[in-house]
């Protein structure tokens, strides 16, 4: 698909003729609309089962347990052959969500030419407030259609982090819930690397 647009309003007004219709994206096109010029106002926004939403914008806890998280995870990672992307894009086969924290294959110049996929990504991770419904039903579909291990949802209202694991066909099977007394298992490519305290990073 060819598009000449410059902002996400002129794709809307061209490509969404009839506002009360929505119409879908396939991540080709919306790859297409970006390199169009609109990308400065597309980073507000992200593509999830074909249509193109409005990202949350970070709240002060947000950002502060996504960086504790981060800053603890590079750790246990060291010397392994995984890294981690923060607030970047991972391409599914229907979206392009762009998850708080993604630890994917190393190194993080792998991905100069593309956006992690599928058989790069180890584990994903949400740090939810206001988007936590969408983090538990679309974002969690989405991982687990696209055959991620490991999804984290940090619960930032409940102060507690729920693991869904052991996908198949499509869906996770098992999910566990830590609670701030309790620590979560580091688990990469069915590895346990180390452990987190959940009262380390929550808010």
């Amino acid at each position: 698909m060819a598009v000449r647009l410059l902002s996400l309003p002129t794709v809307e007004k061209r490509l969404r003729p009839n506002p009360g219709r929505p119409i879908s994206f396939t991540v080709e096109q919306y790859h297409a609309i970006q390199d169009a010029g609109a990308i400065s106002e597309l980073r507000k926004y992200e593509l999830l089962d074909g249509q193109i939403v409005e990202k949350e914008v970070p709240k002060p806890a947000h950002v502060r347990t996504t960086r504790k998280l981060r800053e603890t995870l590079e750790n246990i990672l060291a010397g392994t052959d995984y890294c981690i992307r923060v607030q970047d894009p991972v391409t599914l086969a229907e979206s392009e969500p762009e998850p708080d924290l993604a630890v994917v294959v190393a190194p993080l110049d792998r991905y100069d030419e593309r956006h992690p996929e599928p058989a790069d990504i180890a584990m994903l991770i949400e740090v939810s407030e206001s988007s936590l419904a969408t983090d538990r039903t679309t974002k969690q579909s989405n991982y687990a259609k696209a055959g991620v291990a490991t999804y984290w949802v940090v619960n930032l209202i409940a102060k507690t982090v729920e693991v869904s694991t052991q996908v198949r066909a499509g869906k996770y099977r098992k999910q566990t819930v830590y609670t701030t007394k309790q620590e979560i298992p580091v688990v990469i490519a069915k590895k346990t690397l180390g452990s987190i305290p959940v009262k380390e990073f929550l808010p």
